[in-house]
Order: structure tokens, then C-alpha cells, then sequence
């Protein structure tokens, strides 16, 4: 039981975190939220990377996704979707990100993520092209953002 909330509360205090720098998150005109990170895989928590697969590094970077769906005015649920990344560097070199879902917590009240981690390399932007399926029923949003990352 104690592995399901460990990368959930990983993933949350590093994006409370990364929040006090820019909010980071997609909203949608129906009442979805896209919020989404990407960070040097280095800060995770050995335990969690283990646990979760992925690869920890300072060359390494993990973005997450996750979508919620606004229910009323206070409260949002987790939901299922099909997601697609592309990444390109400055020098237009191209990769797509093969994201894995992971869901925690329970049946009726779910925090699911979508994760995939990626090389870089110190100073490097990448561009990154990101395209939702809201809980996979034809309804796509696609946005964009940039970030650079540094390794030392």
C-alpha cells in the first residue's frame, strides 16, 4: 500500500514546487485541466524510480501528465487519456516520448499520470508538441511549451 502513494506524493510536492515558478497547466474550453511538468530525473527519490522504472540521472528528465476533469466548482476528477508527445531540439532533431499511465489511490477516487522519461544534454531547449485525447472519446487538445534543462 505504501507504493501507491509514493510517486504520487513525489510527483505532487515537485509540482507544488515547480508551481511557485510558473503554473504549469492547460485549460480546456469543456472543463479539462492539462497540467504537466518536465524536471531532471536526478530529484526523484531513489525508492520512486525503482519502484516506478525509471531511469534516474542527470542526463535524464521525466515529463508528467495528468488530466482532470472539472466536476463542479470546487471539486475535479482524474481522468483517462490518450496522449502523444513530440519532442524537437534547437537543432530540429525529433523524438516522440512513449508515455506509460500509472494510477494510484482508489477506484472511486484515482490520480492517474501519464510518464515517460528522455535524454538531455546541459543547456538544451526542447520544444515540445503534446496532443490530448480527453478521456480518449474524440474531444483532442493540443498545446505546446518549451523548457530548458540543465545538468550540472
Amino acid at each position: 500500500m505504501k507504493k501507491i502513494w509514493i510517486f504520487g506524493l513525489t510527483i505532487l510536492s515537485m509540482t507544488f514546487a515547480l508551481n511557485a515558478i510558473a503554473e504549469q497547466f492547460e485549460k480546456t474550453e469543456d472543463g479539462y485541466e492539462i497540467h504537466y511538468n518536465a524536471f531532471n530525473s536526478n530529484f526523484l527519490n531513489p525508492e520512486v524510480a525503482k519502484v516506478y522504472g525509471i531511469t534516474r540521472s542527470k542526463n535524464r528528465a521525466l515529463l508528467n501528465i495528468s488530466v482532470l476533469k472539472e466536476i463542479n466548482a470546487t471539486k475535479k476528477i482524474a481522468v483517462t487519456a490518450e496522449i502523444t508527445v513530440e519532442v524537437v531540439n534547437l537543432n530540429e532533431q525529433s523524438r516522440n516520448l512513449n508515455l506509460r499511465e500509472i494510477v494510484e489511490g482508489s477506484e472511486d477516487s484515482p490520480a492517474i499520470y501519464y510518464i515517460d522519461d528522455f535524454k538531455i544534454y546541459n543547456g538544451e531547449t526542447l520544444n515540445f508538441t503534446i496532443t490530448v485525447d480527453l478521456e480518449k472519446e474524440d474531444n483532442v487538445h493540443d498545446f505546446r511549451f518549451s523548457q530548458q534543462f540543465f545538468v550540472d
